[in-house]
């Protein structure tokens, strides 16, 4: 037989939810470089993490990368592009599926 929950759980998993699944939201605040610094600094204290764990679900000894505020778009390598035919050639060549670093 199942429990009810209580409503501080409600709470908890309802803000937990909208927070992990905002990604956009989250992505476009995590660009701003004050931010980002302030971020992993936080995360890096006992008592973050102990809020975290009780607000948002998330462990307390769960290891969390770093944000950084370098955008994805700046970093990449143009013209880097594996297509999904080579993947899969390669992952039935018993090879590794994940193309060459240079």
């Amino acid at each position: 037989m199942l429990r009810p929950r209580r409503s501080s759980q409600k709470w908890r998993d309802d803000v937990s939810d909208k927070l992990l699944t905002s990604t956009d939201a989250v992505g476009k605040l995590a660009s701003i470089p004050v931010v980002v610094q302030i971020v992993n600094a936080v995360n890096n204290t006992p008592i973050a993490r102990k809020v975290m764990d009780s607000v948002l679900g998330v462990h307390e000894d769960r290891v969390l990368p770093e944000y950084t505020s370098a955008r994805f778009r700046g970093t990449a390598r143009p013209g880097f592009v594996v297509s999904r035919e080579a993947r899969q050639s390669r992952a039935r060549q018993g090879g590794d599926s994940s193309p060459p670093v240079t």
